[in-house]
């Protein structure tokens, strides 16, 4: 009886989005590292190519040390307390989908940390004078965080 609580068709969505994120990002850094080994596949050139990179930074290609990342950490989680204490219900405002989508990339970039102790990056794009690498775990980690901040933040109901 327990499973009619949780096994309803929104639950089932919600696992199938969070498995299929960790199953589809697992699956192209497999390819990536199959095929992109020492290789550049250029779609656009000089703009948008695919290539291998371990990525053994902490955050969004930024290399901080424990002690730093821990101080980031604390202060996030003081930003959120600080705009929980102000308003209980934010979290409630943004659909649990959007977490999804966070939890799914995150937990996907972890399993890499865990089983390569670096992360798979493949994607890049090039503009300007800067690069960004990325896989599509990142993706989805980005595009759940801007989906949550514009539901509280931006939306107003």
């Amino acid at each position: 009886m327990l499973c009619l609580s949780y096994c309803n068709k929104k639950n089932f969505i919600k696992a199938g989005l969070f498995f299929g994120i960790i199953v589809f990002d697992q699956t192209t850094k497999w390819i990536a590292q199959r095929y992109l080994n020492g290789e550049i596949f250029f779609v656009i050139p000089k703009i948008f190519s695919f290539k291998l990179y371990q990525n053994y930074s902490t955050i969004l290609g930024i290399y901080l040390n424990p002690v730093l990342f821990y101080i980031f950490v604390v202060f996030l989680l003081l930003f959120l307390l600080a705009i929980y204490q102000k308003n209980p219900n934010f979290l409630s405002k943004a659909p649990k989908l959007y977490f999804v989508l966070v939890a799914g990339g995150a937990i996907s970039n972890i399993i890499d940390r865990i089983r390569f102790g670096y992360i798979i990056d493949f994607v890049s794009f090039s503009y300007f004078q800067s690069e960004a690498i990325f896989n599509l775990a990142d993706c989805a980690i980005v595009a759940g965080t801007v989906l949550i901040a514009w539901k509280i933040f931006i939306r107003e109901k």
